[in-house]
């Protein structure tokens, strides 16, 4: 079995296609122009678009916040978005709390015989 620090089951990462790969195609270069990252970015995600392991490597890297680079796919920022709708999503499906509502007691007598 393959962990990180935090007990995390990485085996996966063992069938992926950038396994043998420098991280130069992943993450951002010093002085890389818009052109550069954008043209880098869109090779990267080609990569990513014929992994086997692309969706173990994207929910990795939403569920730890990862903050750089091209993870399964996505970009820093695409994730952060597709985290962002998730927990929007989850909110909206658990129900409001609602305001407690006015209720009417009467006390009824037993009439007299």
């Amino acid at each position: 079995m393959y962990d990180d620090l935090f007990g995390h089951d990485l085996e996966w990462q063992r069938h992926s296609r950038c396994r043998r790969m420098g991280t130069e195609l992943f993450f951002p270069q010093d002085g890389e122009s818009p052109h550069q990252r954008s043209k880098r970015e869109r090779a990267a995600k080609q990569l990513c678009a014929c992994c086997p392991v692309a969706d173990r490597c994207r929910t990795h890297a939403v569920d730890n916040s990862e903050p750089h680079g091209i993870r399964g796919g996505l970009s820093a920022h695409e994730r952060r978005s597709s985290r962002q709708a998730a927990d929007s999503h989850a909110s909206a499906a658990v129900p409001a709390a609602r305001a407690p509502t006015k209720t009417r007691t009467e006390t009824i007598q037993p009439r007299p015989q």
